[in-house]
């Protein structure tokens, strides 16, 4: 109102609420409006402030567009003429009244220096009071905790409870890893090849050739091939025959047979041919060379599972996060990825190799899960009148996890935290206070549960004793 430079002042009321509701208040801005020369009027629709606007004769509108339609009418009420003369007042009588005489004894000089000795005394009684400070530190009693407690996780678990069951997650890992080890076996391989003769039998009135290299082989579910050593030829007519020497295609005394045994000819030839061999196919000889068995494979796999398990706990543990307890004992084997031995099967060698990739899967516990856990079982065995101090709790696996039938993994864990006693601050500063520092460390060591003697700091150091006030002593807990 103070700030507009108008000769109208239009006040509009909020929607919701209700405010300046009082007569008063409105008496209060209409003079302040006539101070400032201008009009008042409001828009407002609240019943008790449009009572006491028309009272006070305020124009009232219902809306901002009503207030600026329409010309504002107020019906001013004539002050009474006042005929009478107003007496004139006695300044001299006033002036006295306002500035009286001191009395006399007053102005008497031991009167002057009581009254300023007993002012400072009481300047010196309040600053004996007020000035002196203390700090105390406190050492609380400080003790440990410790519980065993068996433990339980299963991932079927959903939330820990006081019972020591925790939930717990799997989580895997990929290894992998090569060894190789000496073979300690030996196998046979094929050193010569079999060695005979065959008889063709010509079907047809020509003559038919007979390459060499012409592939002939027993019959049955694995037959045994050979090959001609030299070409030949089956002269022309019906019933001719023709020998020619072979020899087996793959070495070995598994390449010898018996007489005959050869009936079938690869190729057009077994068309215009027929084939067998009338002697035994003999001289197909092995020997014995250096070479892995399967119990070499089966100690190198178990030697190679062995160490990536171990690796695999290694990463795992240092992939934790936080206070999450890895249950080592229940690493698992779940999937092969690849398994790959050189040398393949039935094959010579000096030495046996192993590559393997393996998947390993464990059980986490969450350490936020176990903490909270532990702490709100510590908790409930907290002696009396102690409270544990934080970042304290120190957790030790007592006994390693054992996995069981259904995936639940049991063991002991070791817990242990520091806890000290709770020392009433008001308690010490009414125990100390008016007190000689001597005085004051002795009934506090006497009543409070501390640890070691107090140390009490005076301010300023000359000081006898301690504060009378208690908000002058400072307790600090250490």
């Amino acid at each position: 109102m103070s700030w507009g430079q108008t000769g109208r002042i239009l006040m509009v009321w909020p929607k919701h609420g209700r405010i300046l509701t009082r007569r008063l208040d409105l008496v209060l801005l209409q003079r302040h409006s006539a101070t400032l020369g201008a009009q008042l009027a409001l828009v407002t629709k609240d019943p008790d402030v449009c009572f006491n606007a028309n009272q006070l004769r305020i124009p009232v509108f219902t809306s901002l567009r009503q207030a600026q339609g329409i010309r504002w009418i107020v019906t001013r009420r004539r002050r009474p003429s006042i005929h009478r003369l107003e007496p004139r007042p006695d300044f001299t009588f006033l002036h006295e009244q306002a500035h009286p005489q001191n009395r006399s004894w007053t102005e008497r000089i031991y009167i002057r220096i009581g009254s300023f000795t007993l002012s400072a005394i009481a300047v010196l009684a309040v600053a004996a009071i007020l000035i002196p400070g203390a700090w105390i530190i406190l050492t609380p009693l400080k003790k440990t905790q410790e519980m065993v407690l068996p433990l339980s996780a299963n991932p079927s678990i959903q939330v820990a409870n006081l019972a020591g069951e925790l939930p717990a997650r799997t989580i895997s890992v990929i290894v992998e890893g090569r060894d190789s080890i000496s073979t300690t076996d030996t196998i046979q391989v094929p050193e010569n090849p079999a060695t005979g003769s065959v008889q063709f039998k010509n079907l047809t009135e020509k003559a038919v050739d007979i390459p060499i290299g012409t592939i002939v082989s027993t019959t049955g579910q694995k037959p045994i091939r050979y090959a001609t050593t030299r070409a030949g030829r089956v002269p022309s007519g019906l019933g001719e025959i023709a020998i020619i020497p072979i020899s087996a295609v793959i070495p070995g005394s598994s390449s010898n047979t018996s007489a005959q045994s050869i009936q079938a000819i690869e190729g057009s030839l077994g068309l215009r041919l027929t084939v067998s061999n009338l002697q035994p196919v003999i001289y197909g000889t092995d020997r014995r060379v250096p070479g892995p068995s399967l119990t070499d494979r089966t100690r190198l796999y178990d030697q190679l599972v062995l160490r990536l398990r171990q690796t695999a706990a290694k990463e795992l543990n240092a992939n934790l996060a936080g206070d999450d307890i890895l249950l080592t004992a229940t690493i698992t084997l779940t999937r092969v990825v690849e398994k790959t031995f050189i040398p393949i099967e039935d094959t010579p060698a000096d030495r046996l190799q192993l590559s393997l990739s393996l998947e390993f899967q464990a059980l986490l516990v969450p350490g936020a899960d176990l903490r909270s856990m532990v702490t709100t079982v510590l908790d409930a065995n907290l002696p009396d009148g102690y409270t544990a101090i934080p970042q304290s709790l120190t957790l030790e696996m007592e006994s390693q996890p054992i996995l069981d039938s259904k995936s639940t993994a049991r063991w002991r864990l070791h817990t242990r935290r520091t806890i000290q006693a709770q020392v009433s601050q008001s308690q010490a500063i009414n125990l100390s206070r008016g007190l000689s520092p001597a005085q004051a460390s002795k009934h506090l060591a006497d009543d409070l549960p501390l640890g070691g003697p107090p140390l009490i700091v005076m301010a300023p150091s000359w000081w006898p004793r301690l504060p009378l006030v208690p908000f002058r002593i400072t307790i600090i807990s250490n």
